[in-house]
């Protein structure tokens, strides 16, 4: 989604609100940066590899937020750090995690933390995010990447929960679908700003847009792991026959994606009731 046109583009003009850059922008950037991960803190990495990670984190970061595209992922990415807390959009047991700026220049923005049942595990499912009409070819690049034995991995990964800090590899990887530029955008609108007004048609026209956007995200990251789940397992009895080196590898990825895929299937359960 980073590959946006700019912020000056009167394609898009007419669609941002007057107020959306003073006042959208600010509040869901503060959000983001509030549950990231900031490379400075991995005091047992070399120094001066942490270092010139971060020059490229900012370096990265500072070409995205010339786009019209780094804007909106962030108000959506704002809102999905807070709702998963607020509103436990995937169940009790699930953390939202804000990538570094060096693990979100090398594309993943944005964890998701699984409790699973026996306590003593988790699972992080890796997302991007992309607008519904570009989905399709996200999901082909990434069956592509499966096929091609290669998967996501965070290089600062830190959960309090699991006490785990260090990289994270054979993530499960998979992108949220957003409508439109222009759903996004009113529901920014309602999310940041209206919402503060305290009108009561206003709130109410955030929550309908609030469970659209939650209910296309679901069902989203649902179809998409059915198909990277299938595509992984065929992964692995390939690599059988051919007692390909990184089976073992592969198995893992498997494994990850068939849990990622159990974690959304029960959101969506308790969504519908």
């Amino acid at each position: 989604m980073g590959e946006g046109v700019s912020l000056g583009n009167p394609s898009i003009e007419g669609v941002l609100k007057k107020n959306f850059l003073e006042t959208v922008r600010p509040r869901a950037e503060k959000i983001v940066k509030s549950y990231r991960i900031e490379e400075k803190n991995f005091t047992s990495y070399n120094p001066e590899q942490v270092e010139r990670d971060v020059e490229v984190g900012l370096e990265k970061k500072a070409v995205r937020e010339s786009s019209e595209g780094e804007l909106l992922a962030n108000v959506a990415i704002a809102i999905i750090l807070e709702q998963i807390g607020t509103r436990k959009w995937f169940g009790e047991g699930a953390l939202a995690i804000k990538t570094s700026n060096y693990d979100e220049g090398q594309g993943i923005r944005l964890l998701i933390e699984f409790q699973r049942k026996d306590g003593t595990s988790w699972l992080a499912l890796a997302t991007d995010i992309v607008f519904a009409d570009g989905l399709w070819r996200k999901s082909e690049r990434t069956k592509e990447r499966i096929k091609e034995g290669k998967w996501g991995s965070i290089k600062y990964f830190h959960s309090e929960r699991s006490g785990i800090t260090g990289k994270l590899d054979y993530l499960p990887e998979a992108a949220i679908a957003v409508e439109s530029k222009k759903a996004l955008i009113e529901l920014g609108q309602l999310y940041f700003f209206e919402k503060d007004q305290k009108d009561e048609s206003a709130i109410r026209e955030l929550e309908i847009r609030l469970a659209r956007f939650y209910q296309q995200m679901l069902g989203g990251l649902r179809a998409q792991l059915k198909e990277f789940s299938s595509c992984a397992d065929e992964g692995v009895r390939q690599a059988q026959q051919k007692r390909e080196p990184d089976l073992g590898a592969r198995r893992v990825v498997a494994g990850a994606y068939k849990r990622a895929l159990d974690m959304v299937e029960r959101a969506v359960q308790n969504n519908g009731k």
